[in-house]
């Protein structure tokens, strides 16, 4: 009932800046050699990952998806599809909190179930106004994960010759998901940049990946996305 009570008081205050709020959609597809995870390695084959969000006010609908387009005999099984719903309120001088809850589903997995094979996860943000852009984040995977993710990034930009680069870099901590000892669970570095095409912005990047999970390893993931 306090919780319904607070989603429902929320909604009411929120209320005057939905309705001032222009709704607005955009939508993209990335390709990537691989698809790591939270240092977890999920395929070792290309995938595509497109995806779609609206916004209206400070909430926020997004749709990803993800799946390989080789081997598909042996890689079905890990295609993904995400429901994702966030809220974000300003905090004055502090920056930025977000709040939300996903639903994971892996759709192609044999008998499938929504009690084995779709996990909701909830998880809360804050984006202080400080430079490097940092952010501290906290997930709960309420089912399969069965436990707590944190993680720290920070993201600069420069510009190099009239051209905009971030620089990305995410730490992870794993705190008994998927059976996880507690502990950092990985690091990832990214580079990328956005190239303008007046349709479309085509954005190439490169990232490093290290994972602590079981055994230390380092592995590169190249990708190029599209977005409108």
């Amino acid at each position: 009932m306090i919780r319904a009570i607070l989603i429902v008081s929320l909604l009411v205050l929120s209320l005057p800046s939905i309705l001032r709020a222009q709704p607005s959609i955009s939508g993209g597809i990335e390709f990537l050699n691989r698809y790591e995870w939270r240092g977890f390695s999920i395929t070792e084959t290309p995938v595509v990952q497109p995806g779609v969000e609206t916004s209206l006010g400070r909430f926020s609908i997004a749709l990803w998806g993800s799946a390989a387009f080789t081997d598909r005999s042996a890689t079905a099984e890990f295609d993904e599809v995400d429901l994702d719903v966030s809220y974000t309120a300003p905090l004055g001088r502090l920056g930025e909190f977000t709040g939300g809850a996903s639903l994971y589903t892996y759709p192609h997995q044999r008998r499938f179930s929504l009690k084995n094979h779709t996990s909701p996860e909830f998880y809360v943000a804050v984006a202080p106004a400080m430079p490097l852009s940092p952010e501290v984040a906290v997930y709960y995977d309420a089912n399969l994960g069965d436990g707590f993710y944190a993680s720290l990034s920070i993201g600069p930009e420069a510009a190099i010759l009239g051209q905009v680069f971030s620089l990305e870099g995410l730490a992870g901590y794993n705190i008994n998901q998927f059976g996880v000892e507690a502990g950092f669970s990985h690091l990832d570095l990214s580079l990328s940049t956005s190239i303008d095409l007046k349709l479309v912005a085509v954005s190439p990047r490169v990232i490093f990946a290290r994972t602590f999970i079981d055994v230390m390893s380092d592995r590169f993931l190249f990708g190029l996305s599209v977005r409108r």
